[in-house]
This record gives structure tokens, sequence and C-alpha cells, in this order.
């Protein structure tokens, strides 16, 4: 339940990114309409959020969605998500279905219909805002400064297409192999 006061403090999330491996997925039931609240559980690696009168079907299959790399977002916490990201409604359905591989072959990001050429450290960074990190924890991760993440942040928004850091998360999470490992 993320409305509880123990998942406002930073270190329950670090925590939990320890913890869970990055293929483990997170459903979180909130009952705020808070934007703001929203947008930073998705740049937390949440894979679904749920109001906390969702039935139990609602939930299973949200975890079961979760579990292919697909985000769920319930109807009634839609709308104020979609006004915080200033997105077209028509727009607001496909921002969360991201569906990036990694051609190994090429190194390139498949992502929209479109082949993107990202630097080794390009693929690092969208990785690790995938897994919810901050700038300052990215930095601490590959050795870097945190002004040198923003620049590659900026360069993955303009290169992707994407309009904000939860957006670059979500592609960052949904990155795998475009071929099976063997």
């Amino acid at each position: 339940d993320a409305d509880q006061p123990e998942m406002d403090h930073p270190r329950t999330w670090a925590i939990l990114h320890l913890l869970l491996p990055l293929r483990i997925r997170i459903v979180a039931l909130t009952s705020g309409d808070d934007a703001a609240r929203l947008e930073w559980l998705f740049s937390k690696r949440v894979a679904g959020l749920l109001p906390p009168e969702a039935g139990p079907e609602e939930i299973c299959r949200a975890v079961r969605r979760a579990g292919l790399w697909q985000v769920t977002v319930h109807s009634r916490l839609e709308e104020p998500l979609r006004l915080r990201l200033a997105l077209p409604p028509e727009e607001m359905g496909e921002w969360w279905q991201q569906d990036a591989r990694w051609d190994e072959a090429t190194g390139e990001v498949l992502f929209r219909g479109r082949r993107v050429r990202l630097t080794p450290r390009q693929r690092q960074v969208l990785l690790l805002v995938g897994k919810g990190l901050s700038n300052a924890e990215i930095a601490l991760e590959l050795g870097i400064k945190p002004s040198t993440v923003a620049f590659h942040i900026t360069n993955l928004l303009r290169a992707l297409g994407v309009q904000s850091r939860v957006g670059l998360a979500l592609v960052g999470r949904a990155l795998r192999p475009s071929r099976p490992a063997p």
C-alpha cells in the first residue's frame, strides 16, 4: 500500500530496490489522486497503480500484466496523471505501454517503431533510470558526476522522443534483448 507513511521515505524505496531484482515488478495501491505522487511512484519502478477498492480480479490482472512487462493504471488515476504529464488523451494509453527492445547485434534500441543508436553509457544510464535511481545514485553507481548523468538523460529524452523522466524510466524498465538468451 503506497499510502502507508513509511512508503514516503526514500530509504524504503532504496531498500526495496536493493532487495528486489530488476525483474521483480511492483503494483501499488494508492488512494491519492495527487498527480505528482503518481508520477513519483512511477519513477520508483511501479508497474501498476490501483486504488485500494480494486477487487482481487483487478489486482491479479495487474500483477499478471506486470509479469509481462506491461504497465496498468486504473482509470480513476489516469486523468490526474495525464494532466501532470501534459499528454493529450489519445496518447495516454500508449504512454505506459512502452515496448523497448535492445538489438544486441547492432547495439540499437528498438522503440516506437524506430531504431535508436545509444552509446554504451547511455544504455547504462537508461537501465538505471528504469530501476528508479536518482541522478546522484546513478552517478555513484557509474563513477561519474551528477551533471554528466543529467547530460545523458537530456540526450536520452531527445533521442527516444519521450517527454519526462518517468517516460524514460518506463522505457528503461521495458528494455530487454530483442532475441531471447540461449
